[in-house]
């Protein structure tokens, strides 16, 4: 239910937009590894080729990790494609992003804790601005620019100084500039409006009543504050009718309007009718009148008319998958090449319950620390320190561990650790990314908050340390060398 939700979501912001109909997330205790599993549909009419999917993990704006770009070759028009999105050391995120890269454009789906299926971010709306116009005797050459992400809907020229409004087309598509070509003497400066609400739709009544109706009548309003009536007038009447008129209420405004010319019986009539200065309504009617008799032409001058003779995309400023957040080194301009070492994050292995005697107990969580070595040419190298912890649970001291690493422990293989092989002293190493992992607690219970204070002491290379390390600044520091010796 959840996932169709989503996709009518979707539908309803972009129709062509592909749409996640499954993503699950998995999560493994050890590595921190996430997994996505995914299916993406593409609800357009034509295939996507070419399609890269890329998941970005944040703690607020910061972001934590990326995952590695999933790609599809092809999703056939309406049919769906599913995939998988990997990314290790994920710590606790706060919300994430998924970058859609499909037919030239990249769209955004989010999500968080509170809602864990990404929906897509809704577009930019439409943005119309007049590029040029120029005008040659009635005929009048506009060049509309949308350069919004969304569809302007009714986009509409405003000839002020005629007071007239000419409907240009039903829609100037996001990202592209159109021309028009409208006939209409002595415009003066044109400006641009577009649909800014959908209105009221008023009720037919029968379509055989015997007497004059208004049919079809829809009201929208449009950006420049006006609003636009548009219908049909039908004469029932078994004779010819003139002077219809219309009285139009929208809300507290009253906006009349009169058909030119008369009807005769049983003919209809298409009209457009525009009110300027019109704000926000929720109620909408009308009161027909009109005198019976024989009909008068309706004359006066044609209509402005408007056709578009050219249509092109643009360029605009569009959603993109973000470059990657660059590691800070803190590196002055005087230091020199050293030994550095990196705090890279805790990993929490939970205990398990066992039976002793009538009594069930808990074995504990074990904490570990990662930590990452890098010589002075900046080549991972691993160097057999010596570690000594102060571990406090929240503000109150726990115990102080002391681990002493040698070459052997270098040979130990973290995918090997699980909660039934760790121990409060285990030390391996991480044969993917070359990380030390040294475990130093493991609690009593199943409720621990931990923080140490961390001193490390690699001969021949100085000392390290680090005070106050806990799950606000996630047991991670940026590599850098040793710290200056106290002067004595």
């Amino acid at each position: 239910m959840m996932s169709g939700m989503m996709l009518l979501w979707a539908a309803l912001q972009d129709p062509n937009a592909p749409a996640f109909t499954k993503f699950e997330f998995a999560r493994e205790r050890i590595e921190h590894k996430v997994t996505v599993d995914a299916v993406l549909s593409n609800p357009s009419g034509k295939d996507l080729a070419d399609v890269a999917v890329t998941s970005v993990y944040y703690d607020g704006a910061k972001e934590l990790r990326r995952s590695r770009t999933a790609r599809i070759a092809k999703i056939a028009a309406g049919a769906s494609a599913p995939l998988r999105l990997e990314a290790e050391q994920v710590q606790n995120f706060s919300r994430y992003e998924v970058y859609v890269e499909a037919g030239g454009r990249t769209r955004v789906y989010s999500g968080d804790a509170k809602q864990p299926f990404p929906t897509l971010k809704k577009s930019e709306p439409a943005k119309l601005t007049i590029a040029s116009h120029a005008a040659e005797g009635s005929r009048v050459t506009l060049v509309i620019r949308n350069s919004g992400e969304s569809e302007a809907e009714e986009p509409t020229a405003v000839f002020p100084a005629r007071k007239t409004w000419v409907r240009l087309d039903r829609a100037v598509p996001p990202a592209t500039e159109d021309t028009f070509e409208v006939t209409l003497a002595d415009a003066g400066e044109p400006s641009i409006a577009w649909l800014a609400a959908e209105g009221l739709t008023l009720p037919d009544g029968a379509a055989d009543e015997k007497k004059v109706t208004l049919r079809q009548v829809r009201i929208i309003r449009l950006t420049d504050g006006s609003a636009r009536i548009t219908g049909v007038v039908k004469n029932g009447l078994a004779g010819a009718v003139d002077k219809v008129t219309a009285g139009f209420r929208l809300g507290k405004k009253e906006a009349p309007y009169t058909l030119p010319g008369g009807l005769k019986a049983g003919e209809s009539r298409p009209f457009e009718h525009y009110v300027p200065e019109c704000g926000p309504f929720d109620a909408a009617g009308f009161d027909p009148s009109y005198s019976e008799g024989e009909a008068a032409p309706a004359g006066g001058p044609a209509p402005p008319v408007a056709k578009r003779i050219e249509s092109k995309k643009i360029e605009i400023a569009q959603a993109k998958l973000p470059e990657p957040a660059a590691k800070q080194e803190n590196k002055g301009p005087e230091e020199k090449a050293s030994v550095k070492v990196e705090l890279r994050g805790l990993l929490m292995v939970e205990g398990i319950s066992f039976k002793q005697g009538d009594k069930t107990k808990y074995s504990g969580d074990t904490y570990i620390l990662k930590l990452a070595f890098t010589d002075e040419k900046g080549n991972a190298f691993k160097p057999t320190p010596t570690l000594n912890f102060v571990v406090y649970n929240g503000q109150e001291p726990y115990k102080k561990v002391q681990r002493i690493v040698g070459k052997e422990q270098w040979n130990g293989d973290a995918a090997k650790v699980n909660h039934l092989s760790v121990a409060d002293n285990t030390i391996v190493c991480d044969k993917k990314t070359n990380e030390l992992w040294v475990a130093f607690v493991r609690t009593d219970g199943n409720s621990f908050d931990p923080r140490i204070d961390l001193a490390l002491d690699l001969r021949g290379a100085g000392s390290w340390v680090w005070k106050g390390m806990d799950k606000d600044k996630k047991f991670e520091s940026p590599p850098r060398g040793p710290d200056k010796p106290e002067k004595k």
